[in-house]
């Protein structure tokens, strides 16, 4: 099993990101997905099989105004997971591919991109967005741990190329 969850956030408009706040942010969000994902892949077909859970967000699904690189990573991370999917049944490796989506969590990544110390931007990001929660609260870690064990484990044996959703309801919107 692999779990890919290595992400860093950015709370900044288009206009405002850099070039190299994009690369560095893709660099982590995304290509150590890639990175991962294709060791993985050598190690368990010749195990026989096994499950990759990649933890994107529910803005690999939606648009933020003020999270343009993020949404582009966890959404390439997105479409890549059901490539990878799709490649893995192609082959008959028996490694299934998901992918998870999180809304707003309670962790050390949502406070920064929360609380950004030093990015005025980020004043007011978690009122607004919580306000766009149905369920008018953030997640638990506990949350997002038990749909990674859902898809890592046997009870999603037949689940490859999907989406798990864990948000609040803010996506169903």
């Amino acid at each position: 099993m692999l779990v890919n969850n290595a992400g860093v956030g950015l709370v900044r408009g288009i206009e405002e990101t850099t070039f190299d706040d994009w690369r560095r942010l893709l660099a982590i969000n995304l290509d150590s997905v890639f990175l991962g994902t294709q060791m993985a892949i050598r190690l368990m077909k010749e195990s026989g099989g096994g499950s990759i859970v990649n933890v994107a967000s529910v803005y690999g699904m939606v648009g933020g105004a003020m999270t343009g690189a993020y949404c582009a990573s966890k959404g390439g991370m997105a479409a890549f997971t059901k490539s990878v999917a799709l490649h893995c049944c192609e082959r008959g490796y028996g490694i299934r591919c998901n992918s998870i989506h999180p809304g707003f969590v309670q962790t050390r990544l949502g406070d920064n991109a929360l609380h950004g110390p030093n990015d005025r931007a980020a004043a007011g990001f978690q009122e607004r967005n919580l306000r766009q929660v149905p369920m008018g609260r953030r997640g638990a870690a506990e949350d997002i741990a038990q749909g990674i064990l859902f898809l890592a484990g046997d009870q999603s044996n037949y689940m490859t190329g999907g989406e798990l959703v864990i948000d609040g309801g803010f996506a169903a919107q």
